[in-house]
């Protein structure tokens, strides 16, 4: 549920399962086909925060995508063997990863991107800056899917993903910080 009436699908074997983060129900997605499709549309006219928690064993699987774009995966929130990141493409492949694995238990999870003059993208993990590049991902079109790749080289997310969120304005530092402490 968004919130805001714009309702997600679960799709192919995606299910909800009780309790495990947040203490409501999370997506817990089989790494094969599971996804949750979205009604929003990817929009680079504003700054955009993604944030997700996820919980995965998986430190093999390269970009496991958390939340992304569905055309062409311009812009996505990933964990790549256990180490979380995000996909930024302007004119060529930009991305951020976090130096440390983070793995076997709830972890936070944002990407924020500004756009403008002075383009940038922010990786956060657990409500602390760990990496950010002077870029921007350009519009690809298409909605939002969670757990899906929207890229060629990512894959489906093998774990748990609980409140995926798209915030159409800038967050900052303090603010993913307060995020972070407030949902765990």
């Amino acid at each position: 549920s968004s919130g805001n009436g714009q309702h997600a699908t679960a799709k192919n074997g995606a299910i909800t399962a009780a309790g495990i983060a947040q203490g409501g129900m999370v997506g817990k997605f089989d790494g094969i086909n599971d996804y949750v499709d979205t009604p929003l549309v990817f929009k680079t006219d504003t700054p955009l925060v993604l944030s997700a928690w996820y919980n995965t064993a998986n430190t093999t699987t390269q970009r496991m995508t958390i939340l992304g774009g569905n055309n062409g995966g311009r812009f996505e929130m990933f964990v790549d063997k256990g180490k979380p990141g995000c996909r930024v493409w302007d004119t060529s492949e930009k991305n951020l990863y976090s130096a440390t694995v983070a793995v076997g238990g709830w972890h936070h999870i944002a990407c924020v991107q500004t756009y403008g003059t002075t383009p940038k993208t922010e990786l956060y993990v657990d409500g602390v800056l760990k990496k950010s590049v002077a870029a921007a991902s350009v519009s690809a079109g298409g909605t939002w899917r969670v757990g899906m790749p929207g890229s060629s080289i990512s894959k489906y997310f093998d774990g748990y993903i609980d409140a995926a969120t798209i915030h159409k304005t800038n967050l900052s530092a303090e603010a993913i910080a307060q995020l972070y402490q407030n949902q765990k």
